[in-house]
């Protein structure tokens, strides 16, 4: 049970990260950054079932499956992290 534990506070920490993307100067940047958190947790829970999955039946190697997820999300945020404007 313990990557169950492990997997939901990451989860949670992906929902708050959402809740800083906003567009300056927008009245819904906290709602807006709510919805984008909400729906990168649930982009990422079902990619790692997925992925979780098709290690278990064999179509992966089991550490790859394991790692995937967290991989792809790594590269994703560091892609948006370098694309975001400055706000000097």
């Amino acid at each position: 049970m313990a990557p169950q534990v492990g997997f939901s506070a990451h989860r949670s920490g992906q929902h708050a990260a959402g809740v800083s993307v906003c567009i300056p100067g927008r009245h819904t940047c906290a709602i807006g950054g709510i919805a984008i958190g909400v729906a990168i947790g649930i982009i990422y829970w079902l990619g790692a079932e997925l992925l979780a999955a098709m290690g278990a039946i064999g179509q992966l190697p089991p550490l790859l499956a394991g790692w995937s997820p967290d991989i792809v999300f790594f590269f994703l945020g560091l892609y948006f992290f370098f694309k975001m404007p400055d706000l000097r």
